[in-house]
């Protein structure tokens, strides 16, 4: 493996192209300071990917392109291309001709080719990476280098050792598994800081969670013991009951039978009613199943109409990628139509040129015959002229003179013609790019446009994506809570709905009158259907109406009277009714007249008593045919602002009932009622009204809910056609297309600056041969004239001299005619290689489009692939959309149909409760038949009533439960005052325990799991952490071992190299460091040449320094030899006799290693096989001569 050849253009001094062909052994470039020798090896450096612009003398990378002299331009790019024998497969490639490239232009950018492929500089590094050829590897060693290998801080040096060893790679991996390590442990710190925060969270909700638990178990013993208790209670109570009815009544056993069995009707009312509540909870549950199946319907349609939509507009793209398909495939087959024509006259123009090279090469040597002979002649010629006299050989010589001037004019004119049609040729060639360049100029004026175009739309696209989204949000949060009222509201409405149904608060009696039709016609109304009081007001008319809410408004007498007999035919019970009795028809007496009238007085003084507020029958609005009962049952009440007003106003007006806006009530013979305000859902009064105002308000939060899951859908579908993917596609694609275009600009650009450069210098010989023209024709006309007087002379011998000049003539002429054969032959290679140069141009750029149409068609066919895969993904969708559909509307009329079974059911127990209703008003109306004897009994009777009502009553609002009662044992009497104490204790200590978080235990075990999940992150990182170490530490070991086999190696052959530069006795070693790390230790070189025993290698000689590192460098070349090592001026220190030395060991490894040696030394000169000559003929552009010994000569212009 060697490097096989150097091309520069354009590289610091090379402003021409220039080409440097190695050979194997060593080779010197040797020229006078400054001529740009040590250009040649920054080119090779650079070339092979050095990134330090210093180590290439310069402070930036663009000021290695030529910046032009006085006489010529600067270029506006340079380019090196190194060219390597891959024989021995170093280089992991499949290739034996490895060819480098790389480019930069003045801008900055540059470009790496790998075989004249595009490459990154990735890939060039990772090519010579442990080969020994890379830009920072031993391959390239200057003299200031030598100063850095041996000085006591080097890099260089361990670099080399590195390289030799082949463990850069075990660093890389190190450096990357560090870095890992790194950000592992980061994460471990993270996650560390987590743990600690949610352990904080978990400790103070685990006692939260302790004081919950203690806090239920506590209320859980107080409902046991307070349940206990009050069942216990209820038991004595009603046990208590039935024994004062028997001690005070022998006759009440009957009645007493009566109670009980009334009590085990209400007992078995009670089971069937809670069985009522069962069914009827578990019909509203599948109902608002049946309404949640609904709902998933209608998202499963939904679902199922976006993808529909969404499938139909990615269909409509893969027609339209089709089509387009289709164009570049047409493209492609009129590019490659145009490739073949222009191989077939590329292979014409190459046929062509190959027959002119080999007529020009058999005319070279016709023409080499026809010289010799031409001057064979002349000297004949010249050879008789000196045998005559004088004048004859002035007379020979100014013909002579004659015909070289002839000569001279004709090689000046073809010179002229030949400059014309070079200066033609250079005027298409500029003529030819200028048209490029308009087009490309065109293209990238239209790409940058595109490009410009696309990223507005990106752009605009984006922000319109945003405020899509942004309103989507919006409308799915109102959605949320149109919903949410939505659902409050139908709540409410089954609530009230439930409520009216069931005529809850509504006594027997009434709810026979209402369900039977018999006893009166027309349509039952009842007070609390009819009012619709202020809402300020509603509690104060409830207050004032609460003894007639389920009175009957009748207008007959007969209807009370049809009502009464129903219900005691019935056995229900007694209702109350409100009936015109037609008082207002009968004459009043004088009495009656006066309490009228003082009446009236008491009304408008009350009217201006402070606060007073309305009489209540003007604060509420009902039908005018029912205003005179509402006036009625309202009379002489009024509504004042508070209860203080109340009690002051009751005790100056006795008549007036006063009632506060909160519901107190106090009348003018004292009784007050007064307290907490009444519950909404425990009102009676305007149910129907309130029931229809909500349903009202169903339709319009409906109608918007549509509406806003309209827009949600628009919204949605809007973002779903929103492909901001192909926006981005295609502003790739225009700047990946504006950089080639830029690039082929530049590069034509280049060839018009290049080719009217040339034009100019053309003008300027051109002009310099006209001058020469004419001189060579005055020359003429003054020679003719001395010939003519020299005609006589020439008679006497003209015999001889004729013959003479007929061979010079005729060897001349054919000479002329072969020369004249040679120039065309020349002139028309010059021709057919520019048309060639042409055509493969055109070639490039055809293949560039076949290129790049070919992308284009592979991006499309990969988004006609993501449009079917997509297509299948959105097909499955609906076909599982589809199937969920069918199961859910399945399901849905499943849950129907149990829902009729469970309303029958209902209807069923309903029936049941009205059996047993008629049973209880049955023994109702037979208790009712008791004696008057009984009226203290029953007095008693009704006090524990009230009492075991209020005891159920406490149970029901505190425990949200019936309570039933239970038979103590003589025991449980005795604890139950112990009990009661406890319970109060329970109280007591629950309520010192202030706020208690009941939901403490779901947090916990949420932050639990949170906790015990980022525990098991930990314990992730902990196990990565620990891999990692080992990772390395098997990196290490691998890096260390290669590392002391190498150094080892070395440092042996560096004692024998050394030894053999200076003298056996010498001594030389190498030492790494003690007690750091091998792969970062310090590496010593002790040198001690000719006896000395300096304290520090820096105290040796120039000449010693510099055998030392030449004996180091072939020490690390016995172990890993590179394939090629470039010295730069190394030798400049050494004397002759070291010199010596030196090239004998150059010639010893030149077998495996190819020098390249950069010199002034005339001994290391000698030793080489091949030798460059750089020179600077003209100044500030470098220029080569090339000599290989013992071969050829050859001189490059």
């Amino acid at each position: 493996m060697y490097l096989s050849k150097l091309e520069i253009f354009g590289f610091k001094s090379f402003a021409q192209k220039t080409v440097i062909q190695f050979n194997k052994g060593i080779t010197a470039i040797v020229g006078p300071n400054g001529c740009g020798k040590t250009n040649i090896v920054d080119a090779l450096r650079w070339c092979i990917g050095e990134q330090k612009s210093s180590v290439l003398r310069s402070d930036k990378m663009e000021n290695v392109v030529f910046n032009g002299t006085s006489m010529r331009k600067p270029l506006g790019m340079s380019e090196v291309s190194l060219t390597i024998e891959n024989d021995r497969g170093v280089l992991p490639l499949d290739y034996s001709e490895v060819i480098i490239t790389r480019r930069i232009f003045r801008s900055g950018e540059s470009e790496y080719l790998l075989n004249k492929n595009i490459a990154r500089l990735k890939d060039i590094t990772g090519l010579f990476m442990d080969t020994g050829m890379g830009a920072n590897a031993y391959s390239v060693i200057e003299l200031k280098m030598v100063e850095s290998i041996l000085s006591n801080k080097a890099e260089e040096r361990r670099t080399m050792f590195e390289e030799a060893a082949g463990v850069n790679k075990y660093k890389i991996r190190r450096r990357l598994t560090l870095r890992k390590l790194e950000e592992v442990r980061d994460d471990l710190n993270r996650a560390n800081d987590l743990i600690s925060e949610i352990e904080k969270k978990v400790t103070t909700l685990e006692r939260q969670a302790s004081k919950a638990e203690k806090y239920k178990e506590l209320a859980d013993k107080l409902t046991e013991l307070d349940l206990s208790s009050a069942a216990i209670e209820l038991f004595i109570m009603l046990e208590e009951q039935g024994l004062w009815q028997q001690k005070h009544l022998e006759a009440a056993a009957d009645k007493h039978e009566t109670d009980l069995k009334l009590k085990e009707l209400d007992k078995e009312y009670a089971e069937i009613r809670e069985q009522t509540f069962s069914t009827e909870n578990e019909l509203k549950e599948i109902r608002r199943k049946i309404t949640a199946k609904t709902e998933v319907i209608y998202r499963s349609e939904q679902t199922i109409s976006v993808a529909q939509e969404s499938k139909r507009s990615l269909e409509n793209n893969i027609k339209r990628f089709e089509t387009e398909l289709e164009e570049f495939k047409g493209l492609i087959e009129q590019a490659e139509e145009s490739l073949e024509d222009l191989n077939f006259d590329l292979d014409e123009k190459s046929s062509e040129e190959a027959v002119l090279s080999d007529s020009i090469g058999g005319l070279s040597a016709v023409l080499e015959e026809k010289r010799e002979r031409l001057n064979k002649a002349r000297e004949d010629v010249r050879a008789f002229g000196e045998s005559v006299l004088s004048r004859v050989q002035s007379a020979a010589r100014r013909v002579n003179e004659f015909s070289n001037m002839e000569k001279g004019k004709e090689r000046t004119e073809k010179e002229i013609e030949k400059s014309a049609e070079k200066e033609n040729f250079l005027t298409e060639e500029i003529k030819r790019n200028n048209s490029f360049i308009e087009e490309l100029s065109s293209e990238i004026e239209e790409t940058s446009g595109n490009l410009k175009n696309a990223e507005q739309l990106f752009n605009e696209t984006t922000l319109k994506e945003e405020t899509l989204q942004a309103e989507l949000n919006a409308l799915k949060e109102k959605e949320f809570d149109k919903k949410s009222a939505l659902n409050d509201l139908k709540t409410r409405i089954d609530f009230l709905t439930d409520l009216i149904n069931n005529l809850e608060g509504f006594s027997l009696a009434s709810k026979k009158l209402k369900e039977d039709n018999t006893w009166y016609k027309g349509e039952k109304q009842v007070v609390s259907a009819l009012g619709e009081p202020a809402e300020e007001f509603r509690l104060a008319l409830e207050a004032a109406l609460k003894e007639n809410f389920t009175s009957f408004i009748v207008p007959k007498i007969a209807d009370v009277q049809a009502a009464v007999s129903l219900l005691l035919n019935s056995k229900s019970g007694k209702a109350s009714f409100i009936v015109d009795l037609g008082n207002g028809k009968k004459k009043k007496s004088i009495a009656e007249r006066i309490a009228g009238y003082a009446g009236k007085k008491a009304l408008k003084q009350l009217k201006n008593e402070k606060g007073f507020i309305d009489f209540a029958y003007k604060l509420i609005k009902v039908p005018v045919k029912y205003q005179k009962y509402f006036e009625v049952m309202l009379q002489n009440v009024a509504v004042v602002k508070d209860l203080s007003a109340a009690l002051k106003l009751a005790g100056k007006y006795s008549d007036f009932t006063f009632i506060t806006a909160d519901g107190d009530r106090v009348k003018g013979n004292g009784v007050v009622e007064a307290g907490s305000k009444l519950r909404e859902e425990d009102s009676l009064f305007g149910r129907k009204a309130q029931l229809e105002s909500l349903k009202l308000g169903i339709k319009p939060l409906e109608d918007e809910l549509t509406a806003i899951k309209q827009s949600i859908y628009e919204k949605e579908y809007a973002l779903h056609l929103i492909d901001l993917k192909d926006i981005r596609e295609a502003i790739k694609i225009y700047q990946s297309d504006l950089l080639q275009l830029e690039k082929q600009l530049a590069q034509h650009q280049f060839e018009v600056k290049k080719a009217t450069e040339e034009k100019d210098t053309l003008l300027k010989e051109r002009e310099a041969l006209s001058e020469q023209l004419k001189h060579f024709e005055e020359e003429i006309i003054a020679l003719k004239n001395e010939i003519e007087s020299d005609e006589k002379f020439k008679a006497e011998t003209q015999a001889t001299r004729s013959e003479f000049e007929a061979n010079a003539a005729e060897a001349e002429s054919e000479f002329g005619v072969v020369s004249k054969d040679y120039n065309l032959k020349n002139v028309e290679l010059e021709r057919v290689k520019g048309e060639k140069r042409n055509i493969l141009n055109s070639i490039e750029r055809t293949n560039q489009n076949i290129l790049s149409t070919r992308s284009s068609i592979a991006r499309r066919e990969e988004d006609i692939k993501n449009a079917k895969n997509e297509i299948e993904l959105l097909t499955g969708t609906i076909e599982d959309s589809t199937f969920d559909l069918d199961e859910n509307k399945e399901a849905r009329e499943a849950l129907r149909l149990k829902e009729k079974e469970i309303e029958a059911d209902y209807l069923v127990k309903r029936g049941e409760l009205d059996e047993l209703d008629r049973q209880k008003n049955a023994l109702r109306e037979e208790r009712d038949k008791i004696s008057d004897q009984l009226h203290l009994s029953d007095l008693k009777f009704n006090e524990y009533s009230i009492n075991i009502r209020n005891l159920k009553e406490r149970v029901t609002e505190k425990y949200d439960r019936e309570i039933e009662p239970k038979e103590p044992s003589d025991e449980e009497r005795q604890k139950l005052p112990e009990w009661r104490r406890e319970v109060n204790k329970i109280e007591q200590q629950l309520h010192q325990m202030g706020p208690v978080n009941l939901l403490a235990f779901e947090e916990y075990d949420r932050e639990k799991e949170r906790f015990d999940f980022y525990a098991a992150q930990r314990d992730d990182l902990i196990r990565s952490e620990k891999d990692l170490i080992k990772t390395i530490e098997e990196i290490n070991t691998t890096a260390q071992t290669l590392f002391f086999e190498t150094f080892e190696a070395i440092r042996e052959n560096f004692r024998k190299i050394f030894r053999s530069l200076f003298r056996e006795e010498d001594e030389a070693d190498l030492k790494l460091e003690d007690g750091v790390d091998p792969l970062e230790a310090r590496i010593e070189i002790i040198a001690k040449p000719r006896g000395k025993r300096p304290t520090s290698i820096e105290l040796l000689s120039g000449g010693e320094k510099t055998l030392t590192a030449i004996a180091l460098l072939f020490a690390i070349y016995l172990v890993k030899p590179s394939p090629f090592c470039i010295l730069d001026e190394i030798d400049a220190p050494l004397d002759d006799a070291n010199i010596d030395r030196f090239t004998k060991i150059l010639r010893e490894f030149s077998a495996n290693t190819q020098f390249i040696v950069v010199t002034h030394n005339k001994r290391t000169m000698e030793a080489a096989d091949t030798m460059y000559g750089v020179t600077m003929q003209e100044e500030g552009v470098s220029k080569l001569v090339s000599v290989r010994f013992n071969k050829d000569f050859n001189i490059v212009a």
